[in-house]
């Protein structure tokens, strides 16, 4: 697709928006610009390419990072959120699906225009999220997933086209990561083969014969995903994370020596997971999450050293970590996606050397001040902590709430810019977004708690949530909704049904209803993810129980308050068939149950800004209705 239509970034100090500039309402911060992704090619730092929300929907643009000139290169229905860039700058990567149902082949389109180019002509569609370049850019990996089979396929790159592509590894067993190294020499996989859960390997492969290479492992019950491999041609060494010791933590291993760092013991508690490698092979940008918060640190790999950056606060990455902050090729500069609760996501400039914020280097739309989120730790009757986030309205307490559970499970909740849950609290309701068990960035044990058995320790802390904020005096207790989307949205579900006596209502976007029908009717990605969840496959009677266990349709005879649903028609992830039949259950007995529908994909109003305001002002609503009616 050609690009169509040209935008001029500022390259300003962050100062403050006038009023004037500021559109009315809750509705402009879902319509202010936003920097979604962002990344500079490393072989041709005039090239770069970012995700925006310029003309409300996300696509991608081509970017000059000397000018800030953004030029748009998709102009996709229901928009473009991911693409890889190549490091020459010259092509952008994606998986080209219809209407965003996750399935289809992996493509290069040019950035500076021009039709897309298939990476895998003559393979069936399939599922696939996994795509890495050899920083000589001469060669592309991609894993695609089809008939239960997850297949590492490497490739020449040559003119956005791949050349002799050649299956290298092939298995049932997960493939979540991968990188190639300087050269293209060597694959580096995380695979699954080692555990029924979402634990990993690294795996190593010759890329020319595929013959395999060391693997390295910390045993059972743990975990390694590789990040990237070292920036410089003749260097394998390989960077990754581990949660061997509990917490998600960075080590560089080296395959050829066998040697391996760690970080050294004086690291301060909570993750610390890689954002990049600098191009002299030095240093590693390093984001640490501890109890949902962030900041950033340098690790001297040559010292073994760490070092706090002097930035300000807030959130760095979200819910992915590649194209968020980076080394900027050729410079003493780290360029960072910056948001916090109140501020969208802009592209800032970081020194290098002490972190301290230098500039803005892409800009984000003005909005109204935003409410404050506090975080908040709330007991379980174990004496066991879980954290939360907390937005109260102007009014006195007690208040209306909506406790929020996010996506994932495999995810968190952090600082990052919420123009949802701003509405909400602009509409006069509280707003927890709770880190449920199961939710990253806690510890290995809390992460994996859930697995095999989900939705038993999550409503546990959603209860335990309600009864805090209640006996606070935060909330009324007759008017305390659930809100939840993807598996946020599934524990909305489960939740109405397995405690019908604590909420006042629910709504639930883009959700699972029924596990065993999602597992037959989403992507063969989907399916995997879903074994790794629950230990095993339906097809073991054991697992099949959990299933049943876990599913919100065994108990939609016992939902007594009001349901709102909001589910994409041309979604794989959480497919409709499920939820067709939890509306059908619920309406055979007359039950109040609304349900809207919306012609895409799982992403479906991420990307859409105006889809995404609809279905807020339909959720406040709703949850309005409710509450002038008691």
């Amino acid at each position: 697709m050609a690009g169509n239509g040209t935008t001029r970034g500022p390259d300003l100090a962050i100062t403050s928006t006038p009023a004037a500039r500021i559109e009315d309402g809750w509705e402009s911060r879902f319509r202010a610009t936003a920097i979604i992704l962002s990344a500079i090619a490393p072989n041709d730092p005039t090239r770069g390419l970012v995700s925006a929300n310029l003309d409300g929907l996300i696509q991608l643009y081509a970017w000059a990072p000397a000018t800030g000139d953004l030029t748009r290169i998709t102009d996709e229905p229901t928009g473009r959120i991911v693409g890889q860039l190549s490091p020459d700058g010259r092509w952008a990567c994606y998986l080209r699906d219809v209407g965003g149902n996750e399935l289809g082949h992996f493509v290069s389109l040019p950035t500076d225009g021009g039709p897309e180019v298939d990476l895998s002509p003559g393979l069936a569609d399939y599922a696939g999220e996994v795509l890495a370049f050899s920083r000589d850019g001469r060669r592309v990996a991609f894993v695609t997933v089809s008939d239960d089979t997850f297949a590492a396929r490497v490739g020449a790159f040559v003119d956005g086209a791949t050349r002799d592509l050649k299956t290298i590894h092939a298995s049932r067993a997960g493939l979540f990561a991968a990188a190639l190294s300087a050269d293209g020499s060597v694959l580096v996989l995380s695979s699954s083969h080692r555990s029924a859960g979402l634990e990993f390997s690294l795996l190593t492969f010759d890329s020319e014969t595929g013959d395999p290479g060391p693997e390295l492992w910390d045993g059972p019950g743990t975990s390694l995903v590789v990040f990237m491999c070292a920036p410089i041609a003749g260097d394998r060494r390989i960077l990754a994370t581990t949660n061997a010791t509990g917490p998600e933590r960075a080590i560089v291993w080296d395959p050829v020596t066998g040697a391996r760092l760690d970080l050294p013991a004086s690291a301060p508690d909570g993750d610390l997971v890689p954002l990049d490698w600098s191009p002299d092979g030095t240093r590693i940008l390093l984001c640490r999450i501890h109890r949902a918060v962030q900041s950033l640190y340098l690790w001297d790999v040559e010292a073994n050293a760490l070092r706090a950056l002097d930035h300000p606060p807030g959130a760095y990455i979200g819910f992915v970590r590649q194209g968020t902050s980076y080394f900027r090729p050729g410079s003493d500069e780290i360029i960072a996606r910056w948001d916090d609760f109140g501020s969208p996501r802009r592209l800032v400039a970081l020194d290098a050397a002490t972190g301290r914020m230098t500039r803005t280097v892409l800009d984000a739309g003005a909005v109204p001040p935003g409410h404050t989120f506090e975080s908040v730790d709330m007991p379980l009757p174990s004496g066991e902590l879980i954290q939360g986030w907390l937005g109260r309205p102007d009014a006195p307490a007690p208040h209306p709430v909506i406790l929020v559970t996010h996506g994932g499970p495999t995810a968190a909740t952090g600082e990052n810019f919420d123009p949802r849950a701003q509405a909400y609290v602009d509409a006069g309701f509280a707003v927890l977004s709770l880190n449920y068990h199961g939710s990253t960035t806690f510890g290995r044990d809390f992460e994996h708690s859930i697995w095999g058995r989900l939705g038993e320790l999550e409503l546990e802390d959603m209860a335990a949530a309600r009864s805090w904020l209640v006996e606070a005096g935060i909330a009324r207790p007759d008017q305390v909704f659930l809100e939840g989307w993807s598996y946020g949205g599934y524990l909305t579900l489960l939740g109405l049904g397995r405690q019908p006596d604590l909420w006042a209502g629910g709504m639930a976007g883009i959700a699972i209803a029924d596990w065993q029908m999602n597992y037959e009717d989403s992507t063969d990605f989907l399916r995997s993810y879903q074994r790794m969840l629950f230990n095993g496959s339906p097809e073991d009677p054991a697992v099949a129980a959990e299933f049943r266990i876990g599913s919100p349709m065994t108990y939609v005879d016992d939902v007594r308050a009001p349901v709102l649903i909001i589910q994409g028609r041309n979604d794989t992830r959480t497919p409709a068939r499920p939820i067709e039949r939890y509306v059908e259950r619920l309406q055979a007995r007359g039950h109040p149950i609304e349900i809207d529908w919306f012609d895409a994909g799982h992403t479906g109003s991420g990307a859409d800004s105006e889809l995404a305001i609809a279905q807020t002002r339909r959720i406040i609503d709703f949850a309005r209705s409710i509450v002038e009616a008691g």
